[in-house]
């Protein structure tokens, strides 16, 4: 009889309950890229061990990561004064490639006016723009944009919402330390910007956090697999990624290899090893919403040879 159903998403190391048995489900927000692993659990605890042939399907939530999850502004219904209306800002970078879905903002309950929230790049060019409707008296407001805007891993953006009649939140020092949530990460240094509304706020006062922020959804990503053989010759190899990602390896002490974390696009890969020549040379390995497998290559030992003689008398 089965009791259940775990569900690992860090390649086993942990185990989670999934919801259902013949039908079931895991809700999680990602951190790395790992293996997805589901093994069946009955009603005396007996843990089936995991295998081959069993179908997971992953799909994103369209309401997405945030960067900001539990902080309250310890400040609120902040004003500079009659006139002082502000673009205030969060810089910030997903470690992992994706689509921002939506812009948010912490309101406060004196605020009013209308709210154009705003993705700029690091160098403030306006990427994406929305404005707010339906909002509420106060607290969280989130917009989602026309259209997702697709951004770079590892790369910086800064969001951002202006004040409608000069009312603001802020928790000073709020982003003096990096602040971590799922793919999202904050900047840390000149943070917690602001500016004249409806332009590149670049300015920060001891690293106060707004409360700006993302609807972020990560991108599926996909695997380049393959094995070098004979094993005793491809074990050890060096093998590289180019084209859409650049990556290193090392194949295995089966000559198995392994890139993951990557998404669409077209690659290469190139396997390299002392005293080794390989066929083929290198190898083309499109993505294309699939995991890639066998791109496999064969190494032979390039012949030695001496060269001797005598010097007389």
């Amino acid at each position: 009889i089965i009791g259940g159903v775990e569900v690992s998403v860090d390649n086993g190391q942990s185990w989670h309950p999934a919801s259902g048995r013949a039908s079931w489900t895991y809700s999680f927000t990602p951190t790395q890229n790992a293996t997805l692993k589901s093994r069946a659990v009955d009603d005396s605890g007996n843990i089936e061990t995991p295998g081959p042939g069993v179908s997971v399907t992953v799909t994103t939530s369209s309401t997405g990561q945030t960067l900001f999850t539990t902080q309250v502004p310890a400040l609120t219904n902040q004003s500079d004064g009659a006139a002082a209306n502000y673009e205030l800002g969060t810089a910030l970078s997903t470690v992992i490639p994706g689509q921002i879905a939506a812009i948010r903002f912490w309101k406060t309950s004196n605020e009013s006016g209308t709210h154009t929230g705003r993705i700029w790049s690091s160098t403030g060019t306006l990427l994406a723009s929305v404005t707010f409707a339906s909002e509420t008296a106060s607290g969280w407001q989130q917009q989602a944009l026309a259209a997702p805007l697709s951004i770079a891993a590892n790369t910086t953006y800064v969001v951002s919402v202006n004040t409608g009649n000069t009312y603001y939140v802020a928790t000073v020092g709020g982003l003096a330390s990096q602040v971590v949530n799922g793919s999202l990460r904050s900047v840390v240094g000149n943070n917690g910007v602001y500016g004249p509304p409806g332009q590149f706020p670049t300015t920060s006062w001891q690293s106060s956090n707004y409360f700006r922020d993302i609807a972020f959804v990560p991108a599926s990503t996909y695997s380049i697999s393959g094995t070098i053989t004979p094993t005793a010759s491809g074990s050890g190899a060096t093998v590289t990624l180019g084209g859409a990602a650049s990556a290193t390896t090392t194949a295995n002490a089966s000559g198995v290899y392994t890139f993951a974390g990557l998404v669409n696009g077209s690659y290469t890969v190139t396997p390299s090893k002392s005293g080794f020549a390989f066929s083929p040379t290198n190898a083309p390995a499109p993505v294309n919403d699939a995991n890639v497998t066998g791109i496999n290559f064969t190494a032979t030992a390039v012949p030695t040879y001496s060269i001797s003689g005598t010097i007389g008398p």
